[in-house]
């Protein structure tokens, strides 16, 4: 492992104390059956558009319509970006630094991390994929999110993958910290990440001197999926536009259960389409 390759935990939960985002009470979502998705409505009222709300995710595409329309076309500006990777309880996150965007049907968003999910959490005519990412975006007016999903099958291992793989942290145990500091929820609100990435960011301050490059991984002429949906996680924010690459990618078996074993089972079961309809587009770049 490269020396202080990762952030540190102790420097995380430090500067949580100084942080609003910092709740006194433990979290209380999960993934277990108790905590689990099907039950995360009745857990806080701030919760109950996980089951009230038509335009949840992730789903199960079962059927697509191709959709022939510029517009739909992704313009892809990744720059390299410091390692500062954590696990936050939930999943296995990577915070990405400012000037990484796309551009979406005439809108910017801003790349602000990317994180994990295994098994995945969409399904493709029923089918889970052993590993997801997520590749967060927000509107650079802060009014919406562009979530980007690869796919992971097993096979060949995948060299984006492993400039960070041996660094990934082992999941938190709660106990071994201060009582009134919810570690879990720690940068799992996607809506105050924002502002705790700037505080990581900044110079000098638990900045990693390793670099990766999201780039290598993005196959910018390509499939995507496309549809309206939520974030996967509480509080299941709607407005949110999710393009996924048709095509899988592949990692090895030990890289899978790396990030298996360090997050556990985090996928959210799917959600009814209701009225909507998944689209796909190819990528013209």
């Amino acid at each position: 492992m490269q020396k202080k390759s990762f952030i540190s935990l102790i420097s995380v939960l430090t500067l949580c104390l100084t942080l609003p985002i910092c709740s006194d009470e433990a979290s209380e979502w999960g993934y277990a059956k108790s905590t689990g998705s099907d039950n995360w409505s009745k857990i806080k009222t701030e919760y109950e558009q996980c089951k009230q709300g038509h335009h949840q995710s992730p789903v199960n595409i079962k059927s697509f319509v191709y959709k022939k329309d510029n517009n739909f076309n992704i313009q892809f500006n990744y720059k390299s970006s410091h390692e500062v990777i954590l696990n936050n309880g939930h999943t296995v996150e990577l915070l990405y630094d400012e000037g990484s965007y796309i551009t979406f049907q005439g809108s910017q968003y801003r790349l602000i991390q990317f994180h994990f999910h295994t098994p995945s959490e969409h399904l493709v005519k029923g089918k889970h994929y052993p590993l997801e990412m997520h590749l967060v975006h927000k509107n650079i007016d802060n009014s919406s999110y562009l979530v980007i999903a690869v796919f992971f099958e097993r096979g060949k291992e995948d060299k984006f993958l492993n400039e960070f793989i041996h660094d990934v942290p082992k999941k938190l145990d709660k106990k071994e910290f201060a009582k009134n500091i919810s570690v879990v929820d720690l940068l799992t609100d996607i809506e105050t990440e924002s502002s705790l990435q700037k505080d990581l960011l900044k110079p000098k301050q638990n900045q990693s001197l390793t670099k990766i490059n999201i780039s290598r991984i993005i196959q910018a002429k390509a499939k995507f999926w496309t549809y309206e949906g939520s974030l996967t996680t509480p509080p299941c924010t709607e407005s949110v536009r999710w393009v996924i690459l048709e095509h899988p990618l592949t990692a090895s078996a030990e890289q899978i259960e790396k990030l298996r074993k360090a997050e556990g089972i985090n996928a959210r079961h799917t959600q009814k389409l209701y009225e909507r309809k998944v689209e796909e587009f190819i990528n013209a770049v």
